[in-house]
């Protein structure tokens, strides 16, 4: 018994030139700048986002897909150690975002032209900080419901509750105004990185995302939402880059398992 031969078909080209590598570079930045605006970005952001690249390629000297993790701690660790923080974040965001569009479009070129396998040079260890999460104690729901109400079981009964009442003696519902007085309020108090951030509508986004990542249909969260419309569901629905692969691989195993009851 012997072996079968087995050749590559790919093409076999020589090594990039120079000139054809700062073309190549020029192109790239170019669609990244296309890219960003078909996602709909305005023009002052795109700017600042090319502006951020063009400072790190200035000092890097090379296309930036040459980037290796100790260039990136080098460069926010010493160039950009007394910069302002929101320069930092601006720049690492920018960074991680050019990577993401080069690893998504010309991963297979960029390897191809010079052997590189692109990759992020930003990971968990050196991306610089920026505000951090305010750890808050979610108090149990008997403390919160119906303060001002007699029954928090009647149905009907508010769930943030007015100092008003209905005509009938009940709790009315707070309104739109004072509920939204009263949330930048409190994130001035006990979340002051937030307080321009936080919004009634930014948690109602929040809550759609953690009851979908929570196994809630999203048929469910439309009614919860009150959507007419399922489309306008999804606007509000924010998951993590790696559900589609950890949904994937939970497919695959159960695909898996269907097929080893076939077998046994």
């Amino acid at each position: 018994m012997s072996l079968a031969v087995v050749r590559d078909l790919r093409d076999l080209r020589a090594p990039a030139t120079p000139d054809e590598l700062a073309d190549f570079e020029t192109d790239v930045l170019a669609g990244f700048v296309l890219a960003r605006a078909s996602a709909g970005l305005a023009d002052g952001t795109i700017s600042g986002d090319v502006n951020h690249l063009e400072q790190v390629r200035a000092w890097f000297g090379k296309p930036l897909w040459d980037m290796e993790p100790a260039d990136a701690d080098a460069y926010f660790g010493q160039v950009l150690r007394a910069a302002a923080k929101g320069t930092r974040l601006g720049r690492a965001q920018a960074l991680t975002t050019f990577f993401a569009f080069l690893e998504l479009r010309h991963k297979v070129e960029i390897h191809a032209m010079t052997g590189r396998f692109v990759e992020c040079p930003i990971d968990e260890m050196n991306k610089p900080r920026g505000r951090k999460q305010a750890a808050l104690r979610i108090p149990p729901i008997e403390d919160v419901w119906g303060h001002f109400d007699d029954d928090h079981r009647r149905p009907g009964a508010p769930l943030f509750p007015s100092e008003r009442k209905n005509t009938d003696g009940t709790c009315r519902r707070v309104g739109d105004d004072a509920l939204r007085a009263g949330l930048a309020g409190a994130a001035c108090t006990h979340l002051p990185g937030w307080a321009d951030t936080l919004s009634p509508h930014v948690l109602r986004h929040f809550a759609a995302s953690q009851l979908y990542l929570s196994g809630v249909d999203l048929i469910a969260i439309q009614e919860l939402l009150g959507h007419s419309w399922i489309s306008s569901t999804l606007n509000y629905v924010h998951v993590h880059r790696t559900r589609i692969e950890d949904a994937w691989v939970a497919g695959q195993q159960r695909a898996a398992n269907r097929l080893e009851g076939l077998l046994s």
